[in-house]
């Protein structure tokens, strides 16, 4: 009985000491939770998901920093404002962290949850599990992909585009 409870004591503090990061939900654990969202239109300036990289060099030129490994590689544009992750030459993946870039819809660092919702819609899960900001997210579930919002003081701080399937 004591070696039982010396455990959950030991397995209690040890969560507790890794911030409960076992417990936090991730993004994907909303999935079916909301009613899916038509983001297969979804870019910024020019550049979609599942584009090749000739087509996001077309639109955005060269990038400032590239860095690679294995078969994924991750593009860096305007002063790390834009950040492009490839597979196999295919984009998966871009978060915006600056104002220069937007979403599809004009969404961009510095809009406000309202905004976001009112050119999104209300299809969205709210995860407030990180206490430094609140993230709001969008699924399309025909189309796999998946756009997030993080916000803090109700305001867009970054955005992130992935390809889900």
């Amino acid at each position: 009985m004591k070696k039982s409870l010396l455990v959950i004591v030991i397995l209690a503090a040890s969560l507790a000491a890794a911030g409960c990061d076992v417990l936090q939900k991730d993004a994907y654990d909303y999935m079916s939770e909301v009613r899916s969202t038509e983001l297969q239109d979804e870019s910024t300036n020019g550049v979609s998901l599942r584009d090749n990289s000739e087509s996001v060099e077309k639109n955005l030129g060269k990038p400032k920093r590239i860095e690679k490994s294995d078969s994924v590689t991750h593009l860096s544009y305007g002063n790390d404002g834009l950040s492009i992750t490839l597979d196999d030459d295919i984009v998966v993946e871009y978060q915006i962290n600056s104002k220069v870039y937007q979403t599809v819809k004009g969404i961009k660092v510095g809009s406000s949850k309202e905004e976001v919702i009112q050119q999104y819609g209300s299809n969205y899960y709210t995860n407030k599990e990180d206490k430094s900001y609140k993230r709001i997210g969008y699924f399309d579930k025909e189309s796999n992909r998946h756009i997030e919002f993080f916000l803090k003081n109700n305001q867009v701080i970054y955005i992130t585009v992935v390809d889900i399937s």
